[in-house]
This record gives structure tokens, C-alpha cells and sequence, in this order.
């Protein structure tokens, strides 16, 4: 039986995730911890049967493990050392494990640019020597930085690997572009491996190319598989190094390779290292880092090279029939409220109508230690009664920060999972008259023709209205984002502006994962969705968190946070989305009394991590990383242009490597090109007999053809929807216009009559095929 204080350390130790976990999903948490506690105090399992229990969501955060090094943070908490001591190595082995350039050992290769910057430079020369995390904001950057020390590690060790893991496959196939373009390195060097490539092709290129761009998982399962040999890598660079924590693929990575090998340099990108000090904690553990730099946008050194950023936090209140909404709701789960108050289980300071799903989850845990040996019919009653203040708790953040849609369409999945159930205390509530008459209200209230969803969508339209009727009298083609948490809310986003064409262009920008009503993007259309905003046919990008990291979306004149979070690496993430080329505006949407709290907690943990890393005293960093040099060898820096190189690094690629650069080339000698998969209404094509279209063609096509449509909720061309959307509220995704295939057809009506019998029999026989595509997609 665990003592008190022992309790206490461990409750502690959870207080710390109330900041950097508040975005994971309470309901989630909730259930996988009720009903491990329920089987620990009602069934009695035997303790071989508790010890292959999967852990719950909150254990994996906050368990400590026996067997792991404990040390305390800055605010005194306890936290996991998830590091181990690596094997050590023999200077006979580490002569053995690649060949070393002597001559190339010399020097060491700096790019040479149109614009030198010193904390560059600096920043390359420390990732020579040390496990570097380098936090840098957004757009300052980490990608040349990269790019250059993966060049001289390829240079100094002909036989090593160099490997850069990324979480996406569009961020590795924009980061192996980058290194090619910022290096010279010949394209046939490298590699792109995930999970699609067969083990087959994954092993044949571990033998023959050196530099590899890849995901975590792919590599963890190949070095346990033995396809790749942990001693052979001698560099490895991450990126969004922040997620390296706990059973993360970053963390798994590192340990695999440390058992076999202690000999390689890491360096670990990010933006912002984490949350609190004990999250910076855990990727210095996991990643075996000596070494932390982090600058912020105040910096001395980089200050000259950041753009200024205008942030305007906007205060919404509710109206008057939202907070009627709250205070009925409110009133109907009131009584269980109650009950547990009455018991002192959580809080006194809980508001009913405020409720915060961490806040109840910290207290059902508390409760859970204080009662641990308890086995009546009354705690199982509670752990009810919690789970159902926790699943209403964000049924009201949804009405509070998103809108009454969002907000009903949730209570409506609760019922519907009730129902099947028939059991619980939120079956009582879902299925009692004055919640059956609740959700007719709600619906008649929706139907309304005068229905506003959130009073955010009226001041975003009239910022994004204001912002593009200024950039319209200075003839300048601006570009906004917008960010939101979930994926229905980007629906809604797009919906309100769906009348302000031409003026506001919008479409969505979102996963690859399916929803219960729509399926996601794929990688392909995402790509082209980018295009299309770099171009200007497309001015506003309404993103969820897949906006927020990595991908190469461009710079954009203004940013808005439609709901923000308490994670500052989030709110950082979003903003550095403006400000890279030229001054930027933000503007933060938080709803009063409700998420401007979580945005002050989001600043004052970002001044409070910032400054305990400044000043180094609370961070403990690896001593034990050898050094890769000889100790005889200190490599002095040669400015060197690469842009010869980077001209014959095309030249060299596989047939599945090819890029547009490549395939035009070769193309272009040829007397005749490779009919398309998709023909559209390019006449000039059947004119020139099929030959390689002029400049002026190809701009043509890709401003009018079917595939620069823009992705968003209107139209009737292609439906991509799984099935037909039963609920008013929720609009299926659809790509293509009505107003764009008007114009296609009229284009064509005109272009039949200057063609011939022949020319017109050959396009229809490709606008069959086209056709024939286009159903395989819905």
C-alpha cells in the first residue's frame, strides 16, 4: 500500500501535464483509466494479469518506472529519465566502424548564398561536435542548417549513413528537395524509404545510397530487423524534435541504435523544445543531447533577420442564446455536479458552467490514490458520475470556443454510443426527456434562417474582409491562413465564406485521416492544394493542425488562430506561419473567460521554459557522447558555390526518381510525348500532334484545367464523400466548381467548332478515361 507522501509525489508529477497535455483527448484518458481502475478494485486480478495491462493514456504520461534514473525539475516535480547509458566503444572499434577522409577532414563545406548569416555558421560548427538541439522559430533556418552538416558528415565519412527522419512523407520528399537544392549532393545518393517501399527495395537501398530520408517507424523496424546496420549510421537529424518523448518513434530509434552504437552525432530540430521544463527534460533524455541552443524571435543574434509579427488578441463573447444553451445544459447534468461536491472529490472551486475535462481528470486520479483499496458500490458510482462530467465538460468547450454546431453534432455521437449501450450514467442522462427536448431546440435553433453558428465567424469576416479590400487598392496578391482544431469547424470556416467570392478564395487544408463523415486528403491533393495557394488561385487556407508544422506552405501576410491552445508549441508553430519574408499580422480569436485563460497559461509557460534553458542551471544534458573527429582534427570552414554540382544532381536519377526538372528534358527530345492519364480540353495538344506544350499552355492549363479546381464544400463535379451525409449540419467535402465546369464547357462548345471530325472523336475517347477515374474516386 503506498504511503501518502508517495501519493503526493506521483499526483504532483501529473499536475505538470496540466499544461502540456491539455490537448489530448479527455474523454479517451477518462475511459481507459476508469476501467482500469474499475477491474483493480471490483475484479481483483491476479498481479500477473495486472502486469500485462496496457497502460492508460495518463499512466503512459506519468508513471515512473523503478528501473528508470529520477530527478527533479525546477518546479520540484518528478520526472523520468528515459535514457540509459550507451554501450561503450573501444578507439580500436571506432576505427572500425566507417573509413574517415583524411583529406576531407580538413575543412569542413559552408554554402556559399546570397545572404551570409553568422548564427548560422556558428550553429553548424557546434553540430560537429555535439548532440545539438537547436530550437530555432519558424523560418530562420533549421533546414540549411541541417542540409549543411549532413553535406560534410557525407564528405568526412565515405561509408557512413546519413539519415534524416521527418513524421510525414510530404515533409521528407520537401526536406530531400531542400538538401539537394542547398547541397549539390547527386540526387542518386539518396533515397526516400517508408513504410510503402517493400523490404525488398528498403534493403537494396541501405547497400547502395547513402543518405536517406526517412520515418521513424520505418527505421526503428529496420534496425530491430536487422535490414540496416545501427554501427553504420554516423549522423542522424530529426525534426519537430519536440514529439521525441516517452514511446514516441523518435525515443524508440535512439535506443535501438544506442544499443549497438555509441559512436553518432544527432541533431534534433525544432521550434520550440517543449512545453515545461520537464518536457525539455524528456527529449534531452530521449535524444542523448549534450548540447541546447534555443533563440526566440528577441534574440540577439537573429533579431536583424526576423520580420515583426503585430499580434492582436480578439475577445469574443458569447450571445445571449449561447449562454442560455450553457445554463441549460448545465442544469441537467447539475445533479451528479452535486453529488461529487458534496463528497469533496473535486475541487470547491469548480463553476458548473466552466467546467475543465483536466481539472475533473486530476481529481479522479486524486480520488483513485485516496480510495485505492476500496472496493463499494459508491466508487464505482463516482468514477461514473467523473466520466460524465468529463464528457460534458467538452461538449460545453465546444459551445464555448467553436460553435453551437459543433457542439450538437458531439452530444448527438454521445446519444447515438448510449443507445447501443443502454447501460451508465450517460445513458440516464442522454436518454431522459428534457435532454431528448434539449436537442430539438438545438435543431429548431440551427434551421434558423437568421442562425449564427459562433459570433468568431462575424469578426473573422470582417478581418479577412478588411485585409483583402486593402490589398485589393495596393495590387497585392495577399495570402491568409486560418487554424482551428477540428476538422468540422473548418467545414463551418469555409461555409460562412462561401458568398464572399471573388474577393476571399478559400479551401480546406487537412489530413489524411477519415472522419465518420468524409475522408481526408490525400498526399497528392494536398500538394496540389499548396500549389494553388502559392499561385494565388487560392488567398485563404483554412487549416487544422496539419498547417501548423513542417510542410513548405509558403509565407503568408496574416495568420488567425480561430481557438488557441495551452501548448505553446502549438501557438508558436501557428504564427511562424507569417513574418519569414516581411512584416505580419496574427490575430487570436478567444472566447471570453474561457480560452483567453488558456492563452495567458500558453505565454507565461513559454517565458517560464525560455528562461530556465537560458539560463542552463535545471537541465541536465549527456556527458558521455564521444566525439566523431579525430582529437587531432579541427576542420576550418571554405565557402564553396554548389551550384555546378546541383546541376548534374538530376542527372543520375532512377526512373522512379525522376522530378517535372528531369522528365521535361528527356521528354523533349522526343518526336512524340507520353499521352497523359487525364486529357482535358487541351486542343493545342492535338493540333501539335502531342508535343511538348509551350510555356504559355502549360500556365493556361493549370489555371483552367480540372486539375487546378479548388477543394472545398461546394459543387456537384466529384464527390469524395464515403456516403450521403444524413445531417443537415454536416457538409460533405466535393472537389470542383459548378461556375469553373460552366466555363470548361462553354471553352469547349467553342473549340469543337474549329476542330475536326478526328480531333474531336480522340478527345472524347480521353474524356471517357477521365471519366472513368473520376468514379473510382467517389
Amino acid at each position: 500500500m503506498p504511503t501518502e507522501s508517495s501519493s503526493k509525489d506521483q499526483l504532483n508529477s501529473t499536475e505538470v501535464l496540466s499544461d502540456v497535455d491539455a490537448d489530448i483527448s479527455w474523454e479517451e484518458a477518462a475511459t481507459s483509466l476508469l476501467t482500469e481502475l474499475e477491474e483493480s478494485s471490483f475484479s481483483s486480478p491476479s498481479p500477473s494479469k495486472l502486469s500485462n495491462t496496457k497502460p492508460s493514456v495518463l499512466q503512459e504520461h506519468s508513471n515512473i518506472n523503478s528501473n528508470q534514473c529520477i530527478q527533479p525539475t525546477l518546479e520540484g516535480k518528478i520526472v523520468r529519465d528515459l535514457s540509459f547509458k550507451p554501450r561503450l566503444v573501444t578507439e580500436y572499434e571506432q576505427e572500425n566502424y566507417w573509413e574517415k577522409d583524411i583529406e576531407a577532414l580538413n575543412y569542413w563545406v559552408y554554402p556559399e548564398m546570397d545572404e551570409f548569416r553568422e548564427y548560422q555558421r556558428c550553429f553548424c560548427e557546434l553540430a560537429f561536435y555535439h548532440n545539438l538541439l537547436l530550437a530555432l522559430p519558424t523560418g530562420l533556418g533549421k533546414t540549411f542548417i541541417s542540409a549543411v552538416v549532413m553535406l560534410n558528415f557525407y564528405r568526412w565519412f565515405p561509408t557512413g549513413k546519413v539519415i534524416f527522419i521527418a513524421p510525414t512523407k510530404p515533409l521528407l520528399q520537401q526536406q530531400r528537395t531542400a538538401v539537394i537544392e542547398i547541397t549539390g549532393i547527386h540526387a542518386y545518393n539518396t533515397t526516400e524509404l517508408n513504410g510503402n517501399v517493400s523490404i525488398e527495395a528498403r534493403c537494396k537501398e541501405y547497400r547502395s545510397k547513402r543518405i536517406f530520408f526517412m520515418t521513424p517507424q520505418t527505421l526503428n523496424n529496420d534496425l530491430r530487423s536487422g535490414f540496416v546496420d545501427a554501427r553504420s549510421i554516423v549522423c542522424l537529424v530529426i525534426d519537430e524534435a519536440h514529439k521525441a518523448t516517452g514511446s514516441h518513434a523518435y525515443a524508440q530509434v535512439i535506443r535501438t541504435i544506442l544499443k549497438h552504437n555509441s559512436h553518432f552525432r544527432v541533431l534534433a530540430l525544432t521550434a520550440t523544445p517543449g512545453s515545461t521544463t520537464s518536457a525539455v527534460q524528456k527529449v534531452i533524455d530521449c535524444l542523448h543531447i549534450s548540447k541546447v541552443i534555443v533563440r526566440n524571435e528577441e534574440s540577439v543574434d537573429i533579431r536583424p533577420y526576423v520580420f515583426h509579427k503585430n499580434i492582436q488578441v480578439l475577445k469574443v463573447e458569447l450571445t445571449r442564446d449561447m449562454q442560455y444553451l450553457k445554463a441549460d445544459f448545465a442544469d441537467m447534468y447539475f445533479p451528479f455536479f452535486d453529488f461529487l461536491r458534496k463528497k469533496k472529490v473535486i475541487p470547491g472551486t469548480c463553476d458548473l458552467k466552466n467546467l475543465k475535462s483536466y481539472v475533473l481528470l486530476l481529481a479522479l486520479r486524486k480520488y483513485s490514490f485516496r480510495q485505492k483499496e476500496n472496493q463499494d458500490k459508491e466508487k464505482l458510482k463516482i468514477f461514473g458520475y467523473f466520466k460524465l462530467l468529463i464528457t460534458c465538460a467538452h461538449a460545453m468547450y465546444l459551445l464555448d470556443c467553436h460553435g453551437i454546431i459543433q457542439f450538437y453534432q458531439k452530444l448527438h455521437e454521445i446519444q447515438t454510443e448510449t443507445e447501443e449501450r443502454k447501460s451508465g450514467e450517460l445513458y440516464r442522462l442522454f436518454s431522459s426527456n428534457p435532454f431528448h427536448f434539449y436537442m430539438n431546440h438545438l435543431q429548431h435553433l440551427i434551421a434558423n434562417d437568421h442562425f449564427m453558428n459562433h459570433p468568431k465567424i462575424t469578426h473573422l469576416t470582417g478581418i479577412l474582409k478588411e485585409h483583402f479590400q486593402q490589398a485589393t487598392q495596393l495590387n497585392s496578391n495577399s495570402r491568409v491562413m486560418i487554424f482551428t482544431e477540428y476538422r468540422i469547424t473548418a467545414e463551418q470556416i469555409l461555409k460562412a465564406f462561401s458568398n464572399e467570392k471573388p474577393l476571399i478564395r478559400t479551401s480546406l487544408f487537412v489530413g489524411q485521416a477519415n472522419s465518420v463523415d468524409s475522408v481526408g486528403m490525400s498526399q497528392n491533393l494536398q500538394k496540389e492544394i499548396i500549389s494553388q495557394f502559392k499561385a494565388g488561385i487560392i488567398n485563404v487556407l483554412v487549416a487544422t493542425c496539419i498547417g501548423e508544422e513542417g510542410l513548405d506552405i509558403g509565407d503568408t501576410d496574416m495568420i488567425v488562430c480561430y481557438d488557441t491552445s495551452s501548448s505553446p508549441i502549438r501557438m508558436i508553430q501557428r504564427m511562424g506561419r507569417t513574418g519569414r519574408k516581411k512584416d505580419g499580422k496574427v490575430f487570436i480569436l478567444v472566447t471570453k473567460n474561457s480560452e483567453d485563460v488558456k492563452w495567458e497559461r500558453a505565454k507565461a509557460s513559454y517565458r517560464r521554459v525560455q528562461k530556465v534553458i537560458e539560463n542552463g542551471q535545471k537541465l541536465i544534458l549527456k556527458t558521455d557522447v564521444p566525439r566523431l573527429l579525430p582529437p587531432t582534427c579541427s576542420p576550418t570552414i571554405r565557402f564553396q558555390k554548389l551550384n555546378s554540382i546541383h546541376q548534374q544532381s538530376f542527372a543520375g536519377l532512377t526512373d522512379n526518381d525522376k522530378r517535372d526538372e528531369s522528365q521535361v528534358e528527356t521528354l523533349g527530345s522526343q518526336p512524340r510525348r507520353q499521352l497523359p492519364s487525364i486529357v482535358d480540353d487541351e486542343f493545342e495538344d492535338m493540333k501539335s500532334n502531342l508535343r511538348i506544350p509551350t510555356p504559355e499552355i502549360k500556365l493556361r492549363r493549370y489555371l483552367a484545367d480540372y486539375r487546378s479546381t479548388v477543394y472545398h464544400t461546394h459543387g456537384t463535379s466529384i464527390n469524395l464523400t464515403k456516403s450521403a451525409i444524413v445531417s443537415k449540419v454536416r457538409t460533405p467535402y466535393k472537389i470542383g466548381t459548378k461556375s469553373l465546369l460552366d466555363f470548361q464547357i462553354s471553352a469547349l462548345q467553342t473549340k469543337f467548332k474549329s476542330c475536326t471530325h478526328e480531333e474531336i472523336q480522340r478527345y472524347k475517347k480521353y474524356e471517357g478515361k477521365w471519366k472513368r477515374k473520376k468514379r473510382k474516386l467517389i
